[in-house]
């Protein structure tokens, strides 16, 4: 029952790089990422502003992101008698940004909703300031593809593997924002405002792998790839937005869940080398892969109203791929 279960799974899987033999096959990957989040919404977890005089700056912080690993796992199935093939994908990364703010004069300001109605409950200001503001910005993301794909030899210099399939999965952000020290004298001195914005999605996905081989011997080859593809989802969004400080007090802000279309398009150019190693056949891939997801980031600021904002992860990719 086991063994059977594991070769419907193989057989029934997809994945969105397409890798291929010269004959029927069941292989596994692996593929180490090392990618950069880029959130449009993170340009603005808080202002700077300085006092009222004849000159008055105000600067707009944005949270950092650095390059980290992730990683994307699957297995599939060749069938060199009608060049169809499938494969099943599982994709996990996981990063962190993070920013401080420090003013001896003037205020840093909070866009967050909650922190608005603190000592302001006739709505007559803009809530309180601060001295000390900290932030950091996660994200999860984990998602899943399934793909059907066919390859076609144009010519000797090209290969089309044009493929459908079903996208899915999780994309979770958490918001931790601290805030100390406000500028006019009030019943605390630190408070903490935590937002999450968090997505649930499946879809149909379509695309095209294009292939180029520059070396091709009955041992080894050197291809050049060009991946791309998109996707369009049904995606239900989830938020929450809960302040507190040290008085005590906390506002709770309810912000409704949105379900609708979200959409996405991926692209991947790289080289990989197939052939022989310990007398097994393997491929080795190094590329560069950059995806765009729409309208991902969806939660409510209060000096920017409902975001509906986008959010990209780029970066370079190291896959091994094992034939059985």
């Amino acid at each position: 029952m086991k063994k059977g279960f594991i070769t419907l799974l193989l057989f029934f899987a997809s994945q969105s790089y397409g890798y291929q033999s010269n004959c029927d096959s069941t292989f596994a990957f692996v593929d180490l990422l090392v990618w950069k989040l880029r959130e449009g919404s993170a340009d603005n977890w808080a202002q700077e502003i300085s006092p009222d005089g004849a000159y008055k700056t105000a600067d707009i912080l944005q949270v950092p992101f650095h390059l980290n690993a992730g990683l994307r796992v699957g297995v599939g199935r060749n069938n060199n008698y009608n060049h169809w093939d499938t494969v099943f994908t599982y994709t996990w990364f996981q990063t962190k940004g993070s920013s401080q703010a420090y003013v001896a004069t003037g205020g840093i300001y909070s866009p967050f909703v909650g922190n608005f109605y603190i000592n302001n409950t006739n709505g007559s200001n803009f809530g309180p300031n601060y001295h000390n503001a900290g932030v950091q910005w996660k994200l999860y993301y984990n998602i899943f593809d399934l793909e059907l794909g066919k390859k076609f030899n144009i010519d000797q210099y090209l290969q089309l593997r044009p493929f459908i399939g079903l996208k899915g999965g999780f994309i979770n952000q958490r918001i931790d924002t601290q805030w100390q020290n406000p500028t006019i004298a009030t019943t605390f001195i630190a408070a903490t405002e935590n937002l999450k914005n968090d997505f649930a999605g499946i879809g149909p996905s379509v695309g095209i792998n294009t292939t180029w081989p520059l070396y091709d011997r009955s041992k080894s080859s050197f291809k050049i790839v060009g991946n791309f593809s998109g996707a369009l989802l049904w995606g239900h969004w989830s938020f929450s937005d809960l302040y507190e400080n040290n008085t005590p007090a906390s506002v709770a802000v309810n912000v409704e869940s949105i379900n609708g279309a979200a959409s996405m398009v991926r692209a991947l150019l790289g080289i990989e080398w197939s052939g022989l190693l310990l007398k097994k056949p393997m491929s080795i891939r190094l590329g560069y892969e950059a995806q765009v997801w729409f309208n991902q980031v969806q939660y409510y600021s209060f000096n920017m109203g409902r975001l509906n904002n986008l959010m990209s992860l780029q970066g370079g990719v190291l896959g091994l791929c094992f034939y059985f």
